[in-house]
């Protein structure tokens, strides 16, 4: 997914992470393959197990420098959250799966105050080994 991310037109500039060693492992292999192991990882110990409100309020808390941000977290909160936000056939958030909204201000992220763009999840690729 890393690689994807590089070619796709949607890296980010901020990358926000569960403090859990999978979701962390996650994060640095993602930012590797994506050419962005210079940037910060912002760990965040509230996203293990953060429900939907708790993942919106570390996102509506995001500094209004962070224009593209990558959140590496856990299910269910992070299938709810899509789903919160608007992609209701969302059923599971799949491992490593993305989901790409655009949002004018953080601060005020809600239902109908973001615009799916796409989803990217790794059983869509076609990865030449």
């Amino acid at each position: 997914m890393g690689r994807w991310l590089l070619g796709s037109g949607w890296l980010p500039d901020y990358w926000l992470c569960s403090d859990a060693r999978r979701a962390k492992d996650t994060a640095f292999a993602m930012m590797h393959a994506a050419n962005q192991a210079h940037l910060e990882l912002t760990l965040v110990p509230a996203l293990y197990h953060a429900s939907q409100e708790m993942l919106l309020q570390h996102i509506q808390d995001l500094p209004a420098s962070a224009e593209r941000v990558l959140m590496v977290g856990h299910n269910p909160g992070l299938t709810y959250i899509n789903r919160s936000l608007g992609f209701k056939s969302l059923d599971n958030l799949p491992t490593c799966g993305l989901v790409i909204w655009q949002a004018t201000d953080w601060g005020a992220l809600a239902y109908g105050k973001a615009r799916y763009v796409m989803h990217q999840f790794p059983r869509m690729l076609h990865l030449k080994e």
